[in-house]
């Protein structure tokens, strides 16, 4: 009898506390040929053990049979069914000894089922492109770091659209902060220039003239006080000599006395 399916699995089947007969659809030809397992509700798999926690039915049938559990798993379990073919070959034939062509298809079926089993496997698995230079290595260290990031990742979801948004005005972004340390500058200008104007008004409002007359009559006494040295100097072409003092007297006083 041929394979003529390439089924390799069956479910997962959803749990529901009564449900124990899960059927499968491929062939197998020993009933440890297949491998049965259970996920919990936090997705934990357990293979399960053949004769205590289930029994196999339909064993060489070509439409497959049955897998019956000594348990009925609650909700939110899950009941999987593959292919477990050993990779072994176990057929001797013997040079001009007796056997049959049933014999020899036997042994194309399993190899054919190992093909099968290979592809369930590689159909779970991450597949590089033909032309990727990428080794394992470096495909499992960045699974592990977006694992590691998955929460931040789970919150960000939600607004990724908003992500988007933004991503798609990020030149105006770069340029608006460009923008906003030229108005800072600016506005630190204004405010020293307020406070210069600010200091102007103050000193403008606190002038009295009054104050500088007093102050212009005590810088002339200084200078009187300075000069009652009587420092002699020539003054005009009559060569006399007067002083200070009486040069400042006579000017204040309106005369001349040369």
């Amino acid at each position: 009898m041929t394979i003529a399916s390439e089924a390799n699995r069956s479910g997962p089947y959803a749990c529901n506390g009564a449900t124990t007969h899960f059927p499968y659809a491929f062939k197998i030809y020993d009933a440890a040929h297949i491998r049965v397992i259970l996920t919990d509700a936090e997705g934990i798999e357990t293979t399960l053990a053949l004769g205590t926690d289930y029994t196999v039915a339909g064993v060489g049938e070509a439409g497959g049979g049955a897998v019956d559990t000594a348990l009925a798993y609650p909700a939110g379990c899950l009941v999987t069914l593959i292919l477990n073919v050993p990779f072994t070959q176990e057929i001797d034939l013997e040079n001009q000894g007796a056997y049959f062509a049933e014999t020899i298809e036997r042994a194309i079926d399993q190899q054919t089922q190992m093909s099968l089993q290979l592809k369930e496997q590689v159909a779970r698995a991450v597949v590089l492109p033909v032309t990727s230079s990428v080794s394992v290595d470096e495909v499992t260290s960045s699974v592990l770091s977006l694992a590691d990031i998955q929460p931040q990742m789970s919150a960000l979801a939600p607004i990724a659209q908003d992500i988007e948004t933004v991503a798609g005005i990020s030149g105006a972004i770069v340029a608006a902060e460009g923008h906003a340390n030229t108005a800072v500058t600016a506005a630190a200008q204004a405010t020293g220039k307020a406070a210069e104007a600010a200091a102007s008004a103050a000193a403008a409002a606190t002038w009295d003239p009054a104050n500088y007359s007093t102050t212009a009559q005590s810088t002339a006494n200084s200078v009187l006080s300075a000069a009652n040295g009587r420092v002699p100097i020539d003054v005009g072409i009559l060569g006399r000599r007067h002083y200070v003092a009486d040069v400042c007297t006579q000017q204040r006083s309106g005369g001349r006395n040369y």
